[in-house]
């Protein structure tokens, strides 16, 4: 008689998965075919079944709309004197399925800082006193001068000294 090996078979199909989603698991098998005869090669020691993932997507839960995180707090102002401003952000907590709608609305959030300070305060023109007058230009129908200057110059919204003399003649 003649020698006869051993055979595997080829694999089954898969089986069915065990969930349809969130993750389950399929199996298949395989078996020995021909068994050896008459002093033939014994079976290779070989996996007889196996196992894999499947349906692995999430569950459907239908349409699930975004939304947005909580705000994060305000930063600081930009700027400590004149205008300025400060923002605040935050971020996306729920992304949107297939279905689901979109968020809506800003992702930053900015305003004018209230009340700074101008960086430059106001500040009026100051003269200073008049210096004394001059002697006379020549003893008959002469002029006598005198002057002041300017002592402090104005600044933002402060009055100007345009409209005062700084001379008198």
């Amino acid at each position: 008689q003649d020698e006869v090996a051993c055979v595997w078979a080829d694999w089954d199909a898969w089986s069915a998965c065990s969930e349809t989603c969130g993750g389950g698991q399929k199996r298949r098998g395989r078996v020995v075919e021909r068994s050896a005869e008459n002093g033939g090669a014994q079976c290779q020691a070989e996996v007889k079944s196996q196992v894999a993932p499947c349906n692995t997507q999430e569950c459907d839960k239908g349409c699930v709309d975004a939304a947005w995180g909580e705000w994060l707090d305000w930063t600081d102002c930009t700027a400590t004197c004149d205008s300025g401003f400060a923002s605040r952000t935050r971020t996306l907590l729920v992304q949107a399925n297939r279905c689901g709608k979109p968020v809506s609305g800003m992702r930053e959030d900015f305003h004018v800082c209230p009340q700074l300070p101008p960086c430059i305060e106001d500040r009026d023109c100051v003269l200073s006193e008049w210096e004394d007058w001059a002697h006379c230009s020549c003893s008959c129908s002469g002029v006598r001068e005198r002057n002041r200057h300017i002592a402090v110059y104005s600044a933002a919204n402060g009055t100007a000294c345009l409209t005062r003399a700084l001379k008198a003649i």
